[in-house]
């Protein structure tokens, strides 16, 4: 059995359940089923100090393998977000024991868009790839956007180590309950309800609070919509993130602040689904997206979605959902305004959609490894053609030079490749 090798080194450190950490541990739920009739055999592992070790997420009294020694065949998975750490000792014995390293890849957006970043996570992030690149044989974007913009930038980067180098991409799930639920036996704060109960015009944005997300975007347009006296509010849902303490301060000293505009850090998965379920519309107004989960979410729960018209809002969204230009606050009003005055577009309201859950996703992603991994593995045969022709010089000595192989005779060859395998 080959192993393939999943890097948690820093979702086991943290409780932290959004973003990548949301990724690692979805995977993780659903790696092993997958895997339970295929080659690969899955482990958990961190990377530290030179050392390969096996940890569980899921199940806390496994017995676990402290310093694995991967071979040739196996994979080494970098599915975490460790571009902070200095893990690249573990990962050179992983490529000298000839291990294929193959690493997912979220977006590139300190690269491309730095200016949405702090400063010393973009330094981290250009170290990261200049070492990625001498170690990492494939790399598995979350969206073919994303791939497109990763090949393009390594290639103006490293044009010289590019030859050999594989590129892939799959797509993330979703991982709410789409089934309807009851408010009164599940835990749903009673504000967040009496605050859906007071208005039946209420757009939200999910996200964590940066800039490349533009909520200024959206309390420009609001406040345009408010100076016109019409009738909507804004629910901005989302921790608060880095480089944004001005538009904090201008939320919650906002003369509608928690009259129209009302800010929630912390919903839980319940009160979230909640939201989706009861808003008029999901407002993503960012300038920049590896994925854009929140549109797959509210389209799940049946909620329209209007977002910003960039190449991975495209790709995700599709027909839908509908576009504004960011570079126009007008462009969003007159949409809302519209909705506002006739309703909600029928092809914003399709009961059909429906994405791919977390199983899938995995398998998915499953695929393009198992896919990439035979692509990058190259075989010395030299012994294995040793061994088959001695095998059918035996079977010639034997029975003769006019007769056929029958077909034990077959799977003998076929087990002696595997063997050698």
């Amino acid at each position: 059995m080959r192993k393939l090798l999943i890097d948690c080194s820093f979702v086991s450190t943290t409780k932290l359940n959004t973003g990548i950490q949301r990724v690692v541990r979805k995977v993780i739920e659903n790696i092993d089923i997958i895997c339970d009739n295929e080659l690969y055999t899955p482990y958990q592992v961190i990377l530290t100090k030179g050392e390969i070790n096996e940890i569980s997420l899921t199940q806390k009294n496994k017995q676990l393998t402290s310093n694995i020694i991967p071979k040739k065949g196996d994979v080494l998975l970098l599915l975490d977000s460790t571009w902070h750490l200095d893990n690249w000792e573990s990962v050179k014995v992983a490529k000298d024991n000839g291990t294929k390293v193959i690493a997912v890849i979220y977006d590139i957006i300190p690269i491309s868009h730095p200016q949405f970043c702090d400063a010393g996570l973009v330094t981290v992030f250009k170290k990261w790839f200049e070492k990625a690149i001498d170690f990492v044989d494939g790399f598995i974007s979350i969206s073919h956007t994303v791939q497109i913009q990763l090949e393009e930038y390594l290639q103006n980067s490293f044009s010289d180590k590019m030859l050999e180098k594989k590129f892939d991409y799959f797509l993330l799930g979703a991982d709410f309950d789409y089934k309807e639920f009851n408010i009164y036996s599940t835990e749903i704060r009673a504000n967040l309800i009496n605050l859906y109960k007071e208005s039946q015009n209420i757009y939200i944005i999910v996200s964590t609070v940066e800039p490349r997300k533009n909520h200024k975007y959206l309390l420009d347009v609001f406040d345009k919509l408010w100076e016109k006296e019409i009738d909507v509010s804004l629910v901005i849902i989302g921790r608060v993130g880095w480089m944004v303490d001005a538009l904090i301060e201008r939320v919650q000293k906002h003369p509608q602040y928690n009259k129209k505009l009302f800010f929630w850090e912390n919903l839980t998965d319940n009160e979230l689904n909640y939201a989706y379920k009861n808003s008029k519309a999901l407002l993503f107004p960012s300038f920049i997206e590896g994925f854009g989960l929140p549109i797959i979410e509210s389209l799940n729960n049946k909620l329209p979605v209007i977002a910003s018209d960039i190449p991975i809002h495209r790709e995700v969204g599709g027909d839908n959902i509908d576009y504004f230009d960011i570079n126009n606050i007008n462009s969003l009003i007159s949409k809302i305004e519209l909705i506002e005055k006739n309703g909600i577009s029928p092809k914003l309201t399709s009961k059909n959609y429906q994405w791919i859950d977390w199983k899938e996703s995995t398998q998915m992603l499953f695929d393009k490894i198992t896919n990439m991994n035979s692509q990058l593995i190259i075989y010395d045969f030299t012994d294995i053609e040793f061994d088959i022709i001695d095998y059918i010089s035996s079977i010639i000595i034997k029975k003769g030079l006019e007769e056929t192989l029958i077909e034990s005779e077959y799977i003998e060859i076929a087990k002696i490749i595997k063997s050698k395998i």
